[in-house]
């Protein structure tokens, strides 16, 4: 019995018995019924065919497979979407309207695309199979959505070259790119992205949401447009991979490993922004462009270098730099800005970048064995400078100076040895601190070679180890603090005092400092000692030009030269005379008061000069 116009016409002139036949007999819409062989809009259990122009005018429409015949057209309207497991398609489907969407549910087994797909500029193509691994079908694509409307772990496949003229999503599902990938519009990731052994071409922004991942195994990204990855946190990058930035890169997530990605920035001016802390492989500024990194996390990196001599990195953030190589060896690496940290933590001895730093601190991370990092210019530091573990610095020939804080430190377990943070020079160099020079414990600050000047302006507070004996030391512009808290003292050869007060402060009965031959002071200069400092005299003239004062009798100065010395005017906390060596006149070339303990030792003889001498 012939139930319908639309089953009697189909049974007449198109014999198909599997398919809910669209022959537009009423009108051209499919939500009406007498457009339909079987009488009914298609079920999402049923083969619908369209054997007549079809406008798809149902919210929710769907079939089980969409088989369009040739030279017949399936047109989509605004906000509706088509629901298929699968498409045979002969003829054309335009889904081209504001938010329509052909959601592909099922496998691939039966996709046949002998015709056109056509996705404009609002139409969408997703995939949301739940049933297994779907390959892509490799159509036309204006938008590609994969998991529209469905939240699930079956993973979607690309694996033929791939055009996207607009935009590409990933909602639910990971999807995996084996073949080259070209997308016009946005990349847009919420789920994982695996790209291997191919590229993945860019023109808009490139986003990986946050706790998603993007997966690199020997592939190419090329970004015409913005990169921002939020997601990547806990993903491991296998092979050569190389990502090519045109737009800048910002980085969201807080920790993730690149070590496997080579960042190649071309073609413009660029910025490196957001606040995660990446290991990348390299850093390559490729021609006359600028980099600026203003990423408020940290980037750790062994390479960064130039293309020419006109490639440029200007650093607003910090980076940790682990290579062996000179950071931009070819270009120009910028690190004067007040935001800038620099921080060279490499293995081995290297050649500082010729630049201004604001902020810099050397290390090596090798236990006891120490490295030389070495300026090649007269440099000015303006922010703080740290030193750690077993590294030295070499400024030979040049002046280095620090606006802010030294500091000399080891880090967390590390093995203290004899041979931590310390100035190391090999000839003549200049050294000016005017902030505030420090040490943890067991570190040691000195300088080798000759013909060195070593200029404070903020004192020290030093412990381990000290020696710069072989420096010609200077207190200048300000009144100054020197402390030593451990038990040894620092020693210097010769020192000048110019129009300032130093106080000797020491944190220790042993602490202090050994001067073997004078303290020199111009103008109003003093030399004061106060609490537990130690004061140990090896000149023939300690003092020169200088008044010597101490408010405390704990204070302690021995002129212990083997030999006559002259003894300062002043005030003395304690005062102790000795030495072995006969003559051994310790003569005094002012008055002299001593607040504490006063002993002579050895073969030592005052000989109070015609002065006063008092000892309450």
């Amino acid at each position: 019995m012939i139930t319908s116009l639309g089953a009697l016409l189909k049974n007449s002139y198109f014999e198909d018995a599997t398919s809910n036949v669209f022959l537009g007999i009423y009108n051209n819409l499919w939500s009406n019924p007498q457009n339909w062989s079987y009488g009914h809009v298609p079920t999402d259990t049923e083969r619908a065919r369209i054997h007549h122009y079809c406008v798809q005018d149902v919210a929710n429409a769907a079939c089980d497979e969409l088989y369009v015949d040739s030279g017949y057209t399936l047109d989509s309207q605004a906000s509706k979407v088509l629901y298929i497991n699968s498409i045979v398609n002969y003829g054309t489907v335009n889904i081209t309207t504001t938010n329509s969407v052909l959601n592909m549910l099922g496998d691939d087994t039966r996709n046949t695309t002998w015709g056109t797909i056509n996705f404009g500029i609002a139409g969408t193509m997703a995939f949301s199979n739940n049933n297994g691994t779907l390959t892509i079908p490799i159509l036309d694509y204006y938008t590609l959505v994969t998991g529209y409307n469905y939240y699930g772990s079956a993973g979607r496949n690309i694996s033929a070259p791939l055009t996207i003229r607009g935009n590409f999503r990933t909602l639910a599902g990971n999807v995996y790119l084996t073949a080259n990938v070209t997308v016009n519009g946005v990349v847009d990731c919420s789920t994982g992205l695996y790209v291997t052994n191919c590229s993945l071409i860019n023109y808009g922004t490139f986003t990986v949401y946050n706790s998603y991942s993007l997966y690199l195994n020997n592939a190419i990204i090329e970004a015409y447009g913005l990169i921002d990855w939020q997601g990547l946190t806990g993903v491991t990058n296998t092979g050569i991979n190389t990502v090519n930035c045109r737009a800048g890169l910002t980085i969201k997530n807080y920790a993730c490993d690149w070590s496997n990605i080579d960042f190649i920035f071309k073609t413009n001016n660029q910025s490196i922004g957001g606040l995660g802390s990446p290991t990348v492989k390299s850093l390559t500024i490729e021609g006359n462009i600028t980099v600026t990194n203003n990423n408020t996390g940290s980037i750790d990196t062994p390479t960064i270098n130039g293309t020419t001599s006109t490639s440029q990195l200007i650093n607003k953030g910090v980076i940790n730099y682990t290579g062996s190589a000179t950071p931009m060896l070819t270009g120009i690496l910028d690190c004067g800005n007040f935001s800038n940290t620099f921080n060279y933590q490499t293995t081995s001895s290297i050649n500082l970048a010729p630049t201004d730093y604001w902020n810099l601190t050397i290390s090596s991370l090798t236990g006891t064995t120490a490295n030389t990092k070495t300026f090649t210019r007269s440099t000015i530091i303006y922010g703080n400078f740290i030193g750690e573990d077993t590294c030295n610095l070499s400024y030979t020939g040049y002046s280095l100076t620090v606006n802010g804080t030294t500091i000399l430190r080891s880090t967390a377990g590390f093995t203290y040895g004899y041979t931590q943070p310390s100035f190391k020079t090999t000839g003549s160099g200049i050294l000016t601190l005017k902030g505030l020079l420090s040490s943890n414990a067991a570190n040691s600050f000195s300088l080798t070679g000759t013909g060195n000047i070593i200029e404070f302006q903020g004192g020290w507070n030093l412990d381990g180890y000290p020696n710069i004996s072989n420096a010609l030391v200077k207190f200048t512009t300000n009144n100054q603090t020197v402390s030593h808290a451990g038990t040894t003292r620092l020693i210097i050869n010769n020192c000048e005092i110019s129009n300032i007060t130093l106080t000797m402060s020491g944190g220790h009965v042993d602490s202090g400092l050994t001067v073997n031959g004078t303290i020199t002071g111009t103008g109003t200069a003093v030399f004061k000692t106060i609490n537990t400092s130690r004061t140990d005299l090896n000149g023939a003239t300690p003092f020169s030009g200088i008044t010597h004062d101490s408010n405390s009798s704990a204070a302690k100065t021995i002129y212990q030269r083997n030999g006559s010395q002259s003894v300062a005017e002043g005030t003395y906390g304690g005062l102790t005379l000795s030495g072995t060596a006969t003559p051994n006149d310790k003569t005094l070339q002012g008055n002299v008061s001593v607040l504490g303990t006063y002993a002579v030792t050895g073969n030592a003889v005052k000989v109070d000069n015609g002065f006063t001498f008092s000892n309450p």
